[in-house]
């Protein structure tokens, strides 16, 4: 019933079809080409926890680079970007 491919389906239309017309096969994709696109997503939501990992070894007299309302806003923006490519996906 929810395979990739299904011959002569029952109760299929689509928009812009003729009375004439019949439709022979739905042909749906496979749900294993999901599966890098959802690695992927974790993958970016996962990142910023391991930041404060990777600053941990950074050497104590070091220059700050961000200060805390600019983390702020690159951690959003970060979230939101793994957000849109989750919902592009």
């Amino acid at each position: 019933m929810f395979g990739s491919l299904q011959e002569n389906p029952k109760a299929t239309s689509y928009d812009g079809r003729d009375d004439d017309e019949r439709i022979k096969y739905v042909i749906r994709k496979s749900p294993i080409l999901a599966v890098p696109w959802i690695i992927a997503t974790i993958i970016l939501f996962l990142l910023p926890l391991l930041v404060p990992l990777i600053l941990k070894y950074i050497p104590e007299g070091s220059p700050v680079l961000f200060d805390g309302g600019s983390v702020l806003i690159i951690t959003v923006l970060w979230y939101l970007f793994s957000f849109g490519f989750f919902l592009q996906s």
